[in-house]
């Protein structure tokens, strides 16, 4: 008899992907600036834990990060996008909360207080994620200079 692995869900999966990328490390947030040849950099940041999410995603070891890639049209920094996601490095998954891009305009918000939440958009943002994540390592990001 062939014991399976339990299967993973795209919550860990994009965990093991900030893994692989070096965005997490030891139980830490890498911030910094992550580059690769020819691609647009990300930009890495810790941010205050929003307090309008469920206890889950704020207690014991987490944190709230912003992924954002920026390019310049007219003097002013765009967002192409940004998100804003909770890596919980106790259950060891990463949730995606928000989705923000600035031409066109779209900002897209998972979670409306800590009990309630829109199941779509929810989906939405941690499947981008999930594609995001696939392609930062498909391109080979690295980080270039922390913060």
């Amino acid at each position: 008899m062939t014991l399976r692995k339990p299967r993973r869900n795209t919550l860990q999966m994009n965990f093991e992907r900030l893994l692989k990328l070096g965005i997490i490390k030891d139980g830490n947030v890498l911030e910094g600036r992550y580059v690769a040849g020819g691609y647009m950099d990300l930009v890495v940041e810790v941010l205050p834990m929003p307090e309008d999410i469920p206890e889950n995603l704020s207690s014991g070891n987490c944190v709230a990060v912003s992924l954002v890639h920026y390019y310049e049209q007219q003097g002013d920094s765009c967002k192409d996008p940004e998100q804003v996601i909770v890596v919980n490095f106790d259950q060891k998954f990463v949730e995606a909360l928000t989705f923000e891009m600035s031409i066109p305009p779209r900002y897209y918000r998972s979670y409306e207080s800590a009990t309630r939440y829109y199941p779509s958009v929810k989906r939405e943002n941690n499947s981008f994620l999930k594609t995001w994540l696939n392609n930062l390592l498909h391109q080979g990001h690295k980080l270039a200079s922390a913060v």
